[in-house]
């Protein structure tokens, strides 16, 4: 399985590459892979709030978990939602 680097998303701009400035958001709260070859995505939850997928749920912390394109992810609550395309 070939992964591109991981994009980490979360409020702390020395750990993360994607920041959001909300107060319910881990400093490091999750990351997203693309897997070039299955053309879909992984998502890893780091946080204490949650990270949700639509289709899937709440996932397991510090678990990848294979996510396919089009889904809608949210961090936390819809307050912080994104499509991945």
């Amino acid at each position: 399985m070939y992964h591109e680097e991981e994009a980490v998303l979360g409020r702390d701009s020395k750990q993360c590459q994607i920041v959001i400035s909300d107060g319910a958001i881990s400093r490091k709260h999750c990351g997203i892979k693309f897997d070039v070859e299955q053309q879909c995505y992984y998502v890893c939850d780091y946080s204490k709030n949650g990270t949700f997928v639509s289709g899937i749920g709440r996932l397991k912390p510090d678990t990848w978990v294979r996510v396919e394109k089009d889904s809608m992810v949210q961090l936390v609550n819809e307050n912080n939602a994104f499509i991945l395309v």
